[in-house]
């Protein structure tokens, strides 16, 4: 699209509100009064009022639209009634289509659940500075030692050892291999 052209659809957008509210820049005679619902337990009680200019008279029947204004869902002013908390969802469980578990784990791809080797169990990474980190235990065939870090997703696709939830079935698997 050509600058000119958006700029045209904006200009011809302006006028048709300006039409459309019939606004009066300069007299203030136009203001209408609008009431606006407090957001309160008892809704019969309707004290806000506030004054816009120059828009018409608006009817509301859904104080919810109003912006900043929610409606009540609970009293809150009574004793033994308290917030609602917010339900943390568990992340989804993708399970790689590969049978072999053991190349699924070293050979990790972000688009999967990480899956403890040993024990089967998801490993879901935290967030730490607005990033996703996974805090693991490794270890591998050849060096059957215990291992801990820290891993982006990045850097985890490229950690080709066995991965692990905790230091016990971290453990497990160095003893087997011993």
């Amino acid at each position: 699209m050509k600058p000119t052209t958006f700029l045209s659809i904006i200009g011809i957008s302006g006028l048709f509100l300006i039409s459309y509210f019939q606004f009066n820049f300069n007299n203030n005679e136009n203001e209408t009064e609008i009431k606006v619902p407090e957001p309160i337990a008892d809704h019969k009680k309707h004290k806000q009022t506030e004054l816009i200019t120059p828009v018409p008279e608006i009817k509301i029947s859904d104080p919810s639209i109003i912006v900043g204004v929610d409606k009540p869902t609970k009293d809150f002013n009574k004793e033994g009634n308290k917030k609602e908390e917010i339900k943390k969802e568990e992340p989804k469980v993708i399970r790689d289509p590969d049978s072999r578990k053991d190349f699924a784990n070293v050979f990790w791809k972000r688009q999967y659940t990480l899956f403890d080797l040993m024990s089967d169990e998801p490993i879901f990474p935290i967030l730490e500075n607005g990033q996703n980190i996974y805090k693991i235990y490794y270890s591998s065939n050849e060096d059957p030692n215990p291992y801990s870090g820290s891993f982006t997703l990045e850097q985890l696709e490229r950690h080709l050892f066995y991965k692990f939830k905790d230091l016990a079935s971290c453990q497990k698997f160095c003893d087997s291999k011993k």
